[in-house]
This record gives structure tokens, C-alpha cells and sequence, in this order.
């Protein structure tokens, strides 16, 4: 068929297979000189990004020292910043060498710049982790503020004590679960944490417990030893996370507008709230809820204060001695205030928990709507504190009163290095 019969006959194939053979031309020579200076500079960053090293590992300490002990987080930057802050400040009270490994470059960067003095490493994958332990011939233990998928990169070594620590003490069902028998120890704050574990429905029997207290509580029990009531009000409002799913968001979050009104509007008390590090990870209109609360100073008191969710709950909670919670691992720490516990209970879902021997309505003020809290928070005000020798039992029972003031966490680290040195080299 010749091309005019085509363009006749068949106009759509013949203008179909001109634009083929057009672009399976050659270019002219114009063309080609104009083009040949672009094409060398796409090549030339294509080179730049593909040699760019890739970092699986690194390494800030001394592999001479004797460190028989690493604290390891498995987690991303938010939460490990979290989980790590507290237990390195317990560590460097122990006065022993020790690495804290992390799995997330951004944090090593965190940790190397806000704590450093201490060791630390990054190390990515599972080879990763055996090239860092065949730097280390002396260590022995690792600790574990949470229990991430990743931790079997270092749970597979068997001659090593793996010891889960947590990042809390609450009731939550996350607690007390069937994959923390993957560890050799569970370290507790008090018998509430290991009656949790007696209390579930799984066999805890071959579980080795040991009650260590709440060591980063020890200072706030310390200055809180005198009656609430004789302290001036300060409420500090502590909501928890919205979760990682809806039928598990315990969070008054939502209404945290409502409370704070309610306090500082209504019973004219002044409230500091300071909200979870990670509020907004699943629903994205609560990461503004600071700046929004900011607005609520609408008297001429300025009874409300928004504090940095970067702050720790255990630096500024002496301070205060009126609390109100959600269900979490921070009503644990509220008892260590030695105040009135005001906890919120949600109506419209099922609230799933790994139950000790005391529920939370035995040493705390549960309350579903903003009218409950008013009334119970008035009545206690009023001096029907019903619950003060409750909470007295709670803090020994649930934190470990005495395990904490006696130091128990430091000398069980100190404990390890007193057993005589054991090298181990992997093959």
C-alpha cells in the first residue's frame, strides 16, 4: 500500500505510523549538538546519586572499656527519644560503662548531640548488630525500654541476658502479652506488673520476674512526702495518645478543651497540660491541639499553661499535687505526686486491659463526662479525699515504694559488673 492510498484510505494508521517513524529518526546534526551538553549532565547526576554511600552503622565509643551492658531501642526518633531519656539518666547514676544502640540514624545523631559523654552506636540490619557484638567481648546484657520487631536481631544471641525494662507501668493490654517470654528477665516497678502477667491467660511459669521500682520516681517521692493539701493547687492534666486503632483510644484528648475549662473556668484552679509526645500520629487534626489550648487563657488569671511535649513527666510532676489522666502508664507516676488521681473512663468503647490486683477505681476518681469530673474534683476540694489511703497502698503496690528509695534498679546493674569478666567473640 503506498503512502497517498494509505492517508486515503486509512488516515489514522497512516498518521500513526508517520509519528513512529518520525521519532524512530535520527536527529540532524543541529539537533544532536543542541542536546548531546543536556544529556551529560543527566548522566552525570545519575552517577552522584548512585555512588552516594549508604550508612548501615556507626560507632562512638571505645571497644577497649569494659561494656557489659547496652541499652537498646528499636524504635523510630519520637518514641525512642522518649523511651531513652529516662533509663540514660537512671544508667549514668549507676556509674558504670555502658552503649546505648538504636536502630534509627536521626536518634543516634540525637543522642551523640544531647547526652555526649556516653557510648553510642547505630546499626541497621541484623549484620549490623553481629559486627557491633564482635566489638564488644565483654558484654552480657541488654535492656529494652520496648519490645519492637527488630529486637530479635539481638534476642537470637543466647549467651546474651536480655532484660525487657519498659517505658511504664499501666494497665493497658500492651502490658502483659505473650511475646514478652521472648525475654530471659522482666524488670518491674512493683507485684502490679507481675500480677498482670499472673492474671493473663497464658502460661507466665518459666518468666523470671524481679521488682526493681520506678527509679526515675525516686526524687518525686522524695519532695512530695508532705500532705497534698497543704501544697498550693496545681492541676497538671496528662492526656495519653489517641492509639494505633479506634477501638483502643483511651484519649480524652478530644475534649481536652472541655476539661481545661472546666478547671481553670469553673473551679478557678489553675492547669498545666502537657500532651503525649505522639498525640496526632493517627488522627492528623490533634498535632495542633498545643497551639489551639493556647487560646483558652480567656480570663484575667491566665490559669492555663501548655508545656512542651518534649518536657519528661517526671521533671516537672513534684510541682503539682491534682492530676488528671487517661488510662496509661502515667497514672503510675502521678502516684509518685502523692495527690489526688482523677482518671478519665470512656463510655462509648470496650476498654481492653491486662488487670493487676487493684483496678483504678480503688486509689483513683474515674470520671466520663465533664460534669463527673467537676463534681468529684469539688467534693475532694471539699476534704472527701475518701481515697488518700488507697493511693499510699497503690504506690508500693504499683511502683515499688521501697525498691525505688533504695536505689534496687542501680545496684542491680552495678551487680553485673561486679561477676568476673566473660568474653565471648561470635565466630
Amino acid at each position: 500500500m503506498s503512502k497517498l492510498t494509505k492517508l486515503i484510505t486509512k488516515p489514522r494508521l497512516f498518521f500513526r505510523d508517520a509519528k513512529i517513524n518520525r521519532s524512530n529518526a535520527e536527529p540532524s546534526k543541529l539537533v544532536a549538538k543542541k542536546n548531546i551538553p543536556t544529556q551529560k549532565k543527566v548522566e552525570s547526576k545519575k552517577e552522584k546519586a548512585v555512588t552516594k554511600p549508604k550508612i548501615n552503622s556507626l560507632d562512638h565509643f571505645n571497644i577497649l572499656d569494659d561494656i557489659r551492658v547496652i541499652l537498646h531501642s528499636g524504635e523510630n526518633f519520637d518514641a525512642g527519644v522518649a523511651h531513652l531519656k529516662p533509663w540514660i539518666a537512671v544508667l549514668m547514676r549507676s556509674n558504670v560503662k555502658f552503649l546505648i544502640l538504636v536502630r534509627n540514624l536521626n536518634l543516634f545523631e540525637w543522642v551523640k548531640t544531647n547526652f555526649p559523654w556516653t557510648y553510642i552506636s547505630y546499626a541497621k540490619g541484623a549484620q549490623d548488630i553481629e559486627n557491633l557484638l564482635n566489638k564488644m567481648p565483654y558484654a552480657n546484657t541488654v535492656l529494652y525500654p520496648s519490645s519492637t520487631g527488630n529486637n530479635i536481631h539481638l534476642v537470637r544471641f543466647s549467651y546474651l541476658n536480655h532484660i525487657f525494662i519498659g517505658h511504664g507501668d499501666s494497665d493497658k493490654a500492651s502490658s502483659a502479652h505473650k511475646g514478652l517470654r521472648l525475654y530471659d528477665e522482666i524488670w518491674t516497678a512493683g507485684e502490679a506488673h507481675i500480677d498482670r502477667f499472673r492474671n493473663s491467660d497464658f502460661n507466665t511459669q518459666h518468666m523470671i520476674f524481679n521488682k526493681v521500682g520506678r527509679p526515675n520516681s525516686k526524687k518525686i517521692i522524695e519532695a512530695c512526702q508532705s500532705n497534698w493539701k497543704k501544697r498550693n493547687y496545681r492541676v497538671l492534666y496528662l492526656p495519653t495518645w489517641e492509639g494505633h486503632f479506634e477501638e483502643s483510644n483511651y484519649s480524652s484528648a478530644l475534649i481536652s478543651g472541655g476539661i481545661i475549662q472546666t478547671v481553670a473556668n469553673n473551679l478557678k484552679l489553675h492547669i498545666d497540660a502537657k500532651f503525649h509526645h505522639i498525640t496526632g500520629s493517627r488522627i492528623s487534626e490533634l498535632k495542633n491541639l498545643d497551639d489551639n489550648l493556647g487560646q483558652y487563657n480567656s480570663d484575667e488569671e491566665n490559669r492555663v499553661t501548655v508545656i512542651p511535649r518534649t518536657i519528661p513527666v517526671d521533671t516537672i510532676l513534684a510541682t503539682y499535687n491534682i492530676f488528671i489522666c487517661d488510662i496509661s502508664a502515667v497514672i503510675s507516676e502521678c502516684l509518685a505526686g502523692n495527690g489526688p488521681i482523677f482518671v478519665y473512663i470512656p463510655q462509648d468503647r470496650e476498654i481492653n486491659i491486662s488487670s493487676s490486683n487493684m483496678a483504678y477505681g480503688d486509689y483513683c476518681y474515674t470520671f466520663s463526662t465533664l460534669n463527673e469530673l467537676e463534681e468529684k474534683l469539688s467534693s475532694v476540694l471539699d476534704g472527701n479525699d475518701y481515697l488518700e489511703e488507697k493511693r499510699k497502698f497503690a504506690m508500693d503496690y504499683i511502683l515499688g515504694y521501697e525498691e525505688t528509695l533504695n536505689d534496687k534498679f542501680v545496684k542491680e546493674i552495678k551487680k553485673i559488673y561486679e561477676q568476673p569478666q566473660k568474653i565471648t567473640q561470635l565466630k
